[in-house]
């Protein structure tokens, strides 16, 4: 098995793994929104919810120094 095999694989592995943070949000919007989504509404909601839990967690895996300041973007404005 390659590499490019492996990686797929384990990245397939973990897909099919639901995140505990994930299924905390799906339970809370199930509850209180169940009675509005159709199952294909709460899948599609239930994607957006893995891809804002993987963001938040590569954010958090960057590590910063004591020195590094916030990054801020400086408004365009047009001479």
């Amino acid at each position: 098995m390659n590499t490019n095999e492996t990686d797929r694989t384990c990245e397939e592995d973990e897909s099919l793994e639901p995140h505990p943070r994930v299924e905390q949000i799906m339970t809370v919007l199930r509850q209180r929104y169940g009675d509005r989504l159709s199952e294909d509404e709460f899948d599609e909601v239930g994607e957006a919810a893995k891809a804002i839990v993987k963001a938040s967690e590569d954010m958090r895996a960057v590590e910063l120094g004591h020195g590094d300041s916030p990054f801020s973007v400086p408004p365009y404005r047009r001479d």
